[in-house]
């Protein structure tokens, strides 16, 4: 029997197409994309994190969050809230005696400067940078109890920094002084005379 590979081949007619071999990349990477191996070997386009506009995050959450309005009592409540847990800290570490701690709050209707006062351990320059001012996030997640932290100090202290343009305020804390003038202005933090209370100074309009 003769093997059909030894015979000629017919003689071609009309071509009907031509093409290469390709790679549908697209296709390809929807299809590998999963596999761990294939996805560690892809060189990545672009890369980056979620981001968010400070100023809007402000106003949804000091006119949405809290719908009352009222942004002197809340950042007053936030502020003894804090005091509270800062004086308690500083009791442990035996700063100030039991009987030594307080919050004032003091309003000037003609300045417009609401004060905050305490006696608690405060901030360094950078738990100023890194926590007080960033939204969201604490120096109180450690704590075991409510004994150790009234208030969470993250997402409600929106009403202390101030959601106006014309809201200014300046936080003076161990031995540094931290002065904002105004949401789209970079907070600039000086040294300061050292002090073992906190003074929050909350100026101009509330928002």
């Amino acid at each position: 029997m003769t093997c059909p590979c030894s015979q000629p081949l017919p003689a071609p007619g009309t071509q009907k197409a031509a093409a290469r071999v390709h790679i549908d990349h697209l296709a390809l990477r929807r299809e590998l994309g999963g596999v761990p191996e294939i996805r560690e070997a892809m060189t990545a386009k672009a890369t980056g994190r979620p981001s968010a506009n400070v100023g809007v995050i402000w106003q949804l959450l000091t006119r949405s969050v809290y719908k009352s309005g009222d942004l002197p009592w809340l950042a007053a409540r936030e502020g003894c809230q804090n005091g509270l847990d800062a004086a308690r800290a500083a009791i442990r570490l035996r700063q100030i005696k039991p009987d030594d701690g307080y919050f004032a709050v003091e309003w000037d209707a003609a300045t417009r400067v609401l004060v905050f006062d305490d006696p608690g351990v405060g901030m360094s320059s950078d738990e100023i940078i890194g926590k007080f001012l960033a939204i969201g996030e604490s120096g109180k997640r450690d704590a075991v109890d409510s004994g150790e932290a009234a208030g969470g100090f993250g997402v409600a202290k929106a009403v202390i920094l101030g959601c106006s343009r014309s809201f200014v305020w300046r936080l003076h804390t161990r031995d540094s002084l931290a002065v904002a003038n105004g949401i789209n202005e970079e907070v600039q933090v000086f040294d300061a005379p050292a002090r073992h209370y906190v003074e929050l100074r909350i100026m101009a309009r509330m928002c």
